[in-house]
């Protein structure tokens, strides 16, 4: 029988069986060289780094620039998400103040501001508010931008003597906004009761109700909102 070579006899005895024989001075020998070699790669895998909150078995030179740039990575995507809720409420707080404007519409008053000199934001404010549905609101006119769509949607509000049938109309300074004969008493009554609630009158405005006429004088460069909007914003969210 072949007796095996002395480095894997003794490298079987460390790792599998411990020698009860004595050993020559050889197997002696080649047993310490094993236990050392063992003992160093035991001290190597379990010796911790100096920043224990890094994985063990990374490299320590890169892991500074990986959690900086994990960092910065965070913080981007954190300012991303901010800018995009203000953004998004700005743009549905300004459309809701604003009867829920379809989207077409919005987008073809923000490439009108933006053709425009001065402050884009306040430009399509002043858009807006030219629009003949919210004339007919801020005039007391109806109680809401809505039922100011249904008058002109059944043909009952002129501009100039002409019969319109628009709601998204953009008034001119000098424009004026009258109601069909039929329809005046009718509307009348309800005014009265919408004047007891709302007795601020525009100053861009000169409104008669005995007449039933509005007078678009010029347009707003400032409107006063309820809810806060980001002016500066306006421009971004669109």
């Amino acid at each position: 029988m072949q007796k095996k070579p002395l480095f894997k006899t003794c490298k079987h005895l460390f790792f599998h069986i411990r020698p009860t024989k004595k050993l020559n001075s050889k197997q002696s020998t080649i047993l310490k060289h094993l236990i050392l070699w063992k003992m160093a790669r035991i001290k190597k895998k379990t010796q911790l780094p100096l920043s224990p909150s890094f994985k063990l078995w990374q490299r320590s030179s890169t892991l500074p620039k990986t959690a900086s740039l994990h960092i910065k990575r965070v913080q981007k995507n954190e300012q991303k998400e901010s800018d995009y809720f203000s953004q998004f409420t700005t743009r549905q707080t300004l459309s809701s103040i604003y009867g829920n404007i379809q989207k077409k519409q919005m987008n073809n008053l923000v490439n009108q501001a933006f053709r425009r000199k001065g402050h884009a934001g306040s430009r399509l404010i002043t858009l807006l508010e030219s629009r003949l549905d919210v004339i007919l609101y801020r005039a007391s006119f109806c109680t809401s931008i809505f039922t100011a769509r249904q008058l002109i949607n059944h043909n009952k509000i002129m501009v100039n003597g002409i019969i319109s049938n628009s709601s998204a109309l953009l008034l001119s300074p000098g424009d004026i906004v009258s109601v069909v004969h039929n329809y005046e008493m009718t509307l009348k009554n309800s005014i009265k009761s919408i004047q007891k609630k709302n007795l601020n009158k525009p100053n861009y405005l000169e409104i008669s109700y005995n007449l039933m006429t509005i007078v678009f004088l010029y347009a707003p460069t400032y409107v006063f909102f309820q809810t806060y909007i980001d002016r500066d914003n306006i421009h971004k969210s669109f």
